[in-house]
């Protein structure tokens, strides 16, 4: 039975990441909860403890109402001080209009909830189409040449049906754009019969300017959606994507999702969550803060920055697409505050530690997916998550041996390498 607590710390989800880079585990306690949570940098555990305020027990913070204390398992550090702060406001926000007795009544069971069982939350790819507009030159699913057919419902059905008994939880809806498929509410439905329980789509916004459109995909049961948007300008998006029209449908997607979704409060409470994708390119890095303050304005819930994975059509347009690491650490300096905000929504993903280490910008890193098949070297038209990282060219560069952050690095492209040397690469000490 769900702790009396539990909706007063949304959006703080098993497998869900908080303050950008940490997962809640386990909750659990007697006359008080622990949080325990995971650090996805570097792996390390600890706990936030909450209790009644004036209870005489916390150490670290107070919200008025509930005071917070720190359990670690190793030195305190900037970032696990900044992830209690962020649980405080989220409590202080939820909390609000709550009387001192209200807040001692949830605290007033013996109870122990341990959700440990369902901490890792496994997630799995299904494409369900290969029909896309555009023609972005970082693509890295493109299929230019033998397009496998497209999965029919039926099929996908069963293929949901059969990677939920395998214990998956969260089905992501992509390739190349699923909003071509006039049956993707259906597809929708169907996963969420299986039992999944978190559905995500990801789309570039050719069908979601219809406002009436996002709200079907919603009503069949989406819990995510993520929108790719890579500038704030049309002239830029245009180059990236080969396509004109496309940048005012994206415009118009925003707003329809700030309407539909809410602010990222709203967003916490319903368990509903628009979140944009952007990545870090040659003609976009000069608009990155304008880029920023639009998805910010309009309430995306997470806002990551990646760096390309060079494959596929990036490897191809590698001159025009893929910047040199000093010019992305150039480009991020005026983002840096907001960065270093657990609050704020924006991170930066898929590049070195070392890249963006001394301005003191936390790095995060982007694992491999797990897949549902059995032979590593299933075709994609399975449906199912690659087995493969996005970038299969990356590597550690000789000067790379001694760093001490190599452990919470995705490692450099080999074709980066070949273009750029090691510029921008500094180990650490």
């Amino acid at each position: 039975m769900d702790h009396v607590l539990l909706p007063y710390i949304a959006p703080l989800k098993p497998g869900r990441p908080f303050a950008r880079r940490f997962v809640l585990e386990e909750i659990r306690g007697v006359y008080c909860v622990e949080l325990h949570f995971r650090d996805r940098v570097d792996a390390r555990r600890f706990a936030v403890r909450l209790v009644p305020h004036e209870s005489g027990q916390g150490a670290f913070a107070s919200t008025g109402l509930v005071d917070l204390s720190l359990k670690l398992t190793g030195p305190p550090s900037r970032d696990i001080d900044l992830l209690a702060l962020s649980v405080g406001k989220l409590l202080s926000r939820n909390m609000h209009g709550l009387t001192a007795q209200d807040v001692r009544a949830l605290f007033s069971e013996p109870a122990i909830v341990d959700i440990n069982g369902t901490s890792q939350e496994r997630r799995i790819d299904f494409f369900v189409g290969y029909r896309c507009p555009a023609q972005c030159r970082f693509c890295t699913d493109r299929k230019d040449n033998d397009e496998p057919p497209h999965l029919s419902l039926a099929e996908l059905s069963q293929r949901f049906a059969d990677a939920a008994a395998q214990g998956f939880t969260s089905a992501t809806l992509t390739g190349l754009e699923p909003t071509l498929r006039p049956d993707l509410p259906e597809l929708i439905r169907a996963a969420r019969h299986s039992g999944f329980t978190d559905v995500q789509v990801v789309s570039n916004g050719v069908r979601l300017h219809e406002p009436a459109y996002m709200e079907r995909l919603l009503e069949a049961g989406m819990t995510v959606l993520i929108l790719s948007v890579h500038a704030a300008d049309a002239l830029t998006e245009s180059q990236l994507t080969g396509v004109p029209w496309l940048f005012e449908r994206k415009l118009a997607a925003l707003k329809n999702a700030h309407t539909l979704f809410g602010s990222r409060q709203i967003q916490e409470r319903r368990g509903l969550f628009f979140r944009t994708n952007s990545v870090l390119t040659v003609p976009g890095l000069a608009g990155l803060p304008q880029l920023v303050d639009l998805l910010t304005e309009h309430e995306s819930y997470l806002i990551p920055l990646h760096f390309p994975w060079i494959q596929g059509r990036a490897a191809a347009h590698f001159a025009s697409v893929v910047p040199r690491y000093p010019d992305v650490k150039e480009a991020l300096g005026p983002l840096a505050p907001l960065l270093q905000d657990p609050e704020h929504p924006v991170s930066v993903l898929n590049l070195p530690p070392c890249v963006i280490e001394e301005t003191d910008i936390p790095a995060l890193r982007v694992k491999t997916q797990v897949s549902a098949e059995s032979d590593p070297d299933a075709p994609e038209t399975a449906g199912c998550a690659r087995e493969r990282k996005m970038d299969e060219t990356l590597v550690y560069p000789p000067l790379c041996a001694a760093c001490s952050a190599r452990t919470r690095c995705p490692g450099v492209s080999s074709l980066y390498l070949e273009h750029y040397g090691t510029a921008g690469l500094a180990p650490l000490s």
